[in-house]
């Protein structure tokens, strides 16, 4: 894979409900061993997604489509996000309830997190995106896929940066991690323009 490409595909993984989460799992209880389960389960998530998608590709022998159709994806793919951040921007103070799933982390066990960071992966649309295209990049070029490691493991150091924080800030980290917390509630439509402004840049790039 080209190693520049590793960092955007990593972050368009990470971002949306997944840093959300693992950011408000700092503010319950057992936040550490609750925490890594649901590393573990993104982690082990967009490993099994990826290689589900590449043995697929590989299988049915499905290459990247000809230019004149890959255009008219890449217009229709970006047409379709930019309406969502314009849709996202209008509905920005709009306040709306967190999902069950999410309001019940607070007495979910860490198999059941685990689940649940498992399950963001295979559901959201940016990460099958993901999980695709570099399924398709690894079929084009012969590649096993085990060259997609460095993009699993930049995807595991990132969904730990916020309880590698809030190991490092000590007492301090549970005060951050909920003012954090709290802007996302807040300001959630920022990261949502932010994925989708990563991921119409990784289509075209």
């Amino acid at each position: 894979m080209n190693e520049l490409s590793i960092i955007p595909l990593a972050i368009t993984v990470i971002l949306g409900p997944q840093i959300t989460v693992a950011i408000l799992l700092l503010t319950k209880k057992n936040p550490i061993k609750n925490s890594v389960s649901y590393i573990l389960g993104i982690t082990f998530g967009i490993i099994c997604l990826t290689s589900v998608s590449y043995l697929f590709l590989s299988y049915y022998h499905i290459d990247a489509p000809n230019n004149a159709y890959q255009l008219k994806i890449k217009v229709a793919i970006s047409f379709l996000l930019i309406y969502l951040m314009i849709k996202n921007f209008l509905s920005r103070n709009k306040l709306t309830k967190k999902p069950k799933w999410m309001q019940s982390l607070q007495n979910a066990s860490p198999k059941s997190i685990f689940l649940i960071g498992f399950g963001l992966i295979l559901f959201m649309p940016a990460d099958i995106a993901v999980a695709f295209s570099v399924g398709g990049f690894l079929t084009a070029k012969n590649q096993s896929i085990v060259n997609a490691t460095p993009l699993f493991i930049t995807v595991m150091i990132l969904i730990s940066l916020p309880m590698d924080i809030y190991f490092i800030l000590g007492k301090k980290g549970p005060k951050l991690m909920k003012k954090v917390n709290h802007w996302i509630n807040n300001n959630g439509w920022v990261i949502n323009k932010i994925v989708y402004m990563m991921f119409i840049y990784l289509i075209w790039s």
